[in-house]
């Protein structure tokens, strides 16, 4: 199926029913937390009353205006965020992972083979070693609350 803008998803028989426990990489605390969806301006409204009608899930304000919610149960074992991008062009999507120590779990993705994009207030871009941008958030991996 596709998204109104045209983001590619599959529905599956076999639905996880409890959020995983963060895995523990030496004094951290990682988990991949939520999918984030990068809409263009022109696609952005109607993306999020797609995905809020489509997973039943309710839609709330996050703290920058760029960034809603798509707010399922506790249980939901990904969070849903929509980010309206600043230039128009094909919807995406990438992985954001909540770390309890960002710069720890920065380092340890480089390490790996990922490249550093961008430092911002609250997330950290990279790229692993095929190209695919993700995120390292500061959100709690435990409970998700932004710190």
């Amino acid at each position: 199926m596709a998204s109104p803008a045209g983001l590619t998803f599959c529905f599956v028989t076999h639905p996880a029913s409890r959020r995983p426990a963060p895995a523990r990489w030496g004094d951290g605390l990682s988990l991949v937390d939520q999918v984030c969806l990068d809409v263009a301006p022109a696609a952005y409204d109607v993306e999020c009353a797609f995905w809020e009608a489509l997973t039943g899930f309710e839609g709330s304000s996050a703290r920058l205006p760029e960034f809603r919610r798509v707010v399922g149960p506790a249980a939901q074992p990904l969070r849903f965020l929509l980010q309206r991008l600043d230039d128009e062009g094909p919807v995406g999507a990438h992985l954001d992972l909540a770390a309890s120590d960002r710069a720890a779990e920065v380092e340890r993705h480089v390490a790996l083979g990922a490249e550093v994009e961008t430092v911002a207030d609250f997330w950290t871009v990279l790229r692993d070693p095929g190209g695919l941008r993700y995120c390292v958030t500061g959100r709690d991996p435990s409970t998700g609350a932004v710190r």
